[in-house]
């Protein structure tokens, strides 16, 4: 053994080795010297730091958490209304009327339909978004349910409402969607 390990404290039996605790010397140079680690008193003041700390974050987590959750509802809106408006004009078998509807509920959910056939793979049911966004709500310039009809060439039919359909989680933040007549949509991310 070198001269290293014997002033650690550290004893070799083949490949074990044993440590003894490091001592200190005692400042006031007294006694043997303390065992180097942490009290329980500060162990107990640093818990008590970080639990304070955690608490004060919570709400900040818990709001950004449901505004992520609402923006996720929102994005897959737009992403549906999207492909409702593309899928109108791929679809198109003739050159007017309806090809594609999609249809926002007062509950905030939606439907889709293209040519009458209802797309479940884009449409969101009350339950999905209840789960996925609780809490969340909407309001709509025109009255629910807002039916926005698109004609083969991916426009609004004339019959069409233009909204603006706002969605709002219940952590305050609103996400305005605004409907124009040339069948695209705008949206104010995060308003608050």
């Amino acid at each position: 053994m070198d001269d290293q390990h014997d002033l650690l404290g550290a004893q070799f039996l083949g490949e074990l080795q044993l440590m003894a605790p490091l001592r200190l010397p005692n400042p006031m140079g007294r006694g043997q010297g303390r065992e180097v680690g942490f009290t329980m008193v500060e162990l107990s003041i640093t818990i008590a730091v970080a639990a304070l700390l955690a608490a004060l974050a919570a709400p900040a987590i818990l709001a950004m958490t449901q505004n992520a959750r609402t923006r996720s509802m929102v994005q897959k809106l737009m992403s549906d209304f999207v492909w409702v408006r593309n899928t109108s004009a791929l679809t198109a078998n003739a050159t007017s009327g309806t090809v594609a509807t999609l249809t926002i509920n007062a509950d905030c959910s939606w439907s889709s339909s293209v040519n009458g056939v209802a797309n479940p793979a884009h449409s969101m049911t009350t339950a999905t978004l209840s789960q996925n966004a609780p809490g969340l709500t909407c309001s709509a310039t025109t009255a629910f349910p807002v039916t926005l009809n698109f004609t083969p060439q991916g426009f609004l039919t004339p019959q069409s409402p233009t909204p603006t359909v706002t969605y709002l989680s219940n952590k305050g933040q609103a996400w305005p969607l605004q409907v124009m007549t040339s069948g695209s949509v705008l949206l104010t991310q995060g308003a608050s």
